[in-house]
């Protein structure tokens, strides 16, 4: 394979991912923000590449200016895409780095200074970049390490190592490294190990934004997009499988419905807003006084779900205060009290007679008597397990004057 050859292919790679990155870009462009620069970069690395093949080793000194610099700042573009899909902040130190190699770059080549020194500054500004890339990958990946996270890594860490190998042959002049070279090590060097390197990178970009896809698809399927609670189906279904592993390991398991007393007056008063923000501050509520595997979800409208493992009827009473005295000390805007009611029911260990439905029955029950009798109170299913039941009949926690 000759220069030509191997620069060719270089171009038509970065031209292709270029469509397919400036495409996403266009069609989803909330969820893959930074991908315009991905598909900028890609355009500027072509040109570049294109620019250094048609000069075709004539030394032209405005050709060379033109192209190394579109090839150093298409990697910079890389770089701040990078950061834009994780919803990081422009690297101000890049923009420094890509206008110190202009005014370095452009003075060596009017002053005839020879190959050598310049490739020294090209690989060393490259191989700055590229492990700025590369820090802001393995920071942004940290929590999910996927296929598409290791081909970016990976992709990068050989763009890395390729710098060092010019960097290092230019150092010590032991290969011809012109980029018209007919040198099989130098076309490595110079085009085959980069054309590696960003195949891997511009497919692992893809995968990336397929794979947040993916992941915010699945999130929105079992999460409630206001409050960020479960929603009432990853709830019901988390709930059938605490009760079976209940039942297995002989565990008690409790569940409390609550619900925000008169929260009709809250949207009718004062609007919708005001009700959508009330429902998110009780949401934060009722997860602080959640426990480690208790699992919380919004059941619909103002109403929600607690599911409380290894809580038996007894421990509901704590339960419930805690929820109580939370929410008493909020107002909205600390202006409005808001108040809430709720419902506890338990099964208790051993017993096999109720399913999902039948618990959050027998928990509606106790939040109507709540409701029915005054509000801001919380009210206890009887133990019906066979021991001593917790009440004869569910007597309201007090509510507030």
């Amino acid at each position: 394979m000759d220069f030509l050859t191997a620069g060719t292919a270089v171009i038509a790679v970065q031209l292709c991912m270029a469509l397919a990155t400036g495409g996403i870009y266009l069609v989803d462009p909330n969820r893959a923000s930074g991908a315009q620069y991905w598909a900028g970069a890609q355009i500027l690395i072509a040109a570049g590449i294109g620019g250094i093949l048609l000069d075709g080793g004539v030394g032209r000194p405005w050709a060379l200016i033109l192209a190394n610099n579109a090839i150093v700042w298409g990697a910079i573009f890389q770089y701040w895409g990078l950061r834009a899909f994780n919803d990081r902040p422009f690297g101000k130190f890049a923009l420094l780095l890509g206008v110190l190699f202009f005014v370095s770059h452009a003075t060596l080549l009017l002053t005839g200074t020879p190959l050598f020194p310049r490739l020294l500054l090209f690989s060393s500004v490259m191989l700055t970049v590229m492990s700025l890339s590369f820090c802001t990958a393995w920071r942004a990946t940290a929590k999910y390490r996927t296929l598409g996270a290791w081909l970016v890594l990976s992709s990068l860490a050989l763009l890395i190592f390729n710098n060092l190998l010019r960097i290092v042959a230019a150092s010590l002049r032991t290969m011809d490294l012109q980029p018209i070279s007919q040198s099989v090590p130098a076309i490595f060097v110079l085009y085959l190990i980069p054309l590696a390197g960003i195949v891997l990178y511009s497919v692992g970009l893809l995968l990336l934004y397929f794979e947040r896809s993916i992941r915010e698809q699945q999130y929105l399927a079992t999460h409630d997009g206001l409050t960020g609670l479960l929603n009432r189906r990853a709830l019901v279904q988390a709930g059938e499988r605490e009760i079976d592993l209940a039942r297995r390991y002989r565990n008690p398991l409790s569940v409390a419905v609550v619900d925000i007393d008169f929260f009709k007056r809250i949207n009718d008063r004062l609007g919708h807003q005001a009700g959508d923000a009330v429902l998110v501050d009780i949401s934060g509520m009722l997860s602080s006084i959640c426990r480690r595997g208790d699992l919380l979800g919004r059941y619909g409208g103002e109403e929600f779900c607690i599911i409380f493992p290894s809580v038996d009827a007894a421990e509901c009473k704590a339960l419930g205060d805690r929820l109580m005295d939370a929410v008493r000390q909020y107002s909205y805007l600390g202006q409005y009290p808001v108040t809430v009611s709720a419902g506890f029911a338990t099964l208790e260990a051993g017993d096999l007679s109720d399913n999902w439905e039948q618990l959050i029955r027998r928990a509606d029950i106790e939040l109507y008597k709540a409701k029915g009798n005054g509000r801001d109170a919380f009210y206890i299913a009887s133990d019906r397990s066979g021991a001593a039941p917790l009440t004869e009949l569910p007597i309201p926690i007090q509510a507030r004057a």
